[in-house]
């Protein structure tokens, strides 16, 4: 398993390395952020407020406190898992190709990017699913594509991704089912 993660590692992080990919990589890795994707919630909902009586607000306005809760739950759950799963990260491989702005070498497992993005995306797939799948679509495109970029710049294995967007995903569908039976 293990030498099959690095030859995937290494399958993306070398063979697919091209000069407009490490921009296109390089804003996936940042829409993985924490704290821009905080900022990006808020503005989303700035939107939902302005602009009430559209039919998306009061959903949006529905899912605020979820995806802020989700959000919170998945990266402490993350940064609990890095102390206790001691894998390095690749960026310590010989080879490993490391964005400059990457010079990460702590803990690897799991990917706090992939982790937060997908217990948002999650939550937007069971509040939007029904009447907006366009939202939910296109939130496990960037989730994916932050999963991707982590990778392609040299800081995560393969698995360390899909563990992280599994742990987010489940945040993300507990929080949801917490909140709905709380009736809020």
């Amino acid at each position: 398993m293990a030498e099959a993660d690095r030859a995937l590692f290494f399958w993306v992080n070398r063979g697919w390395h091209h000069p407009w990919l490490n921009d296109l990589f390089g804003a996936m890795t940042w829409l993985g952020v924490g704290w821009v994707q905080v900022l990006l919630a808020l503005l989303v909902l700035w939107v939902a407020r302005r602009y009430a009586e559209r039919a998306w607000a009061p959903l949006y306005r529905g899912a605020f406190a979820p995806i802020l809760i989700a959000w919170l739950a998945s990266g402490v759950a993350a940064q609990v898992i890095k102390r206790l799963w001691d894998r390095p990260r690749p960026s310590n491989l010989a080879g490993a190709l490391v964005a400059a702005d990457e010079r990460i070498f702590s803990k690897s497992f799991p990917s706090g990017h992939s982790c937060t993005t997908a217990a948002i995306a999650m939550v937007l797939t069971v509040v939007f699913w029904k009447r907006y799948p366009g939202v939910v679509v296109s939130a496990w495109l960037v989730t994916s594509l932050v999963m991707l970029s982590r990778v392609y710049r040299g800081v995560h294995y393969p698995s360390d991704v899909l563990g992280g967007a599994l742990i987010g995903a489940l945040c993300g569908y507990v929080v949801v089912a917490w909140w709905r039976r709380k009736g809020r």
